[in-house]
C-alpha cells in the first residue's frame, strides 16, 4: 500500500485470494473482508497521521 507521498510503501500486504479471481467470488470470501478491513486500518492510521502533523505545523496551513 502506498503512503501519502511518492514512493513511501505504507505498508506491505499480501494478497492471499486465491486464483483465478471472480469479483463475485472475491467480494463475498472472508478473506476479502479480512484483506479489506487491513486496508482500511491502514488508511485510517495514514490520515489520522497526516492530520496530526497537519495540526502540529507551525506555520498552521493544514494539509
Amino acid at each position: 500500500m502506498l503512503g501519502v507521498n511518492p514512493g513511501h510503501i505504507a505498508a506491505d500486504i499480501a494478497v492471499d485470494l486465491p486464483r483465478p479471481r471472480s469479483r463475485g467470488n472475491s467480494i463475498a470470501s472472508r478473506q476479502f473482508s479480512r484483506l479489506r478491513e487491513q486496508l482500511m486500518q491502514e488508511l485510517d492510521k495514514a490520515v489520522l497521521s497526516q492530520l496530526e502533523r497537519a495540526e502540529n505545523s507551525n506555520d498552521g496551513a493544514g494539509i
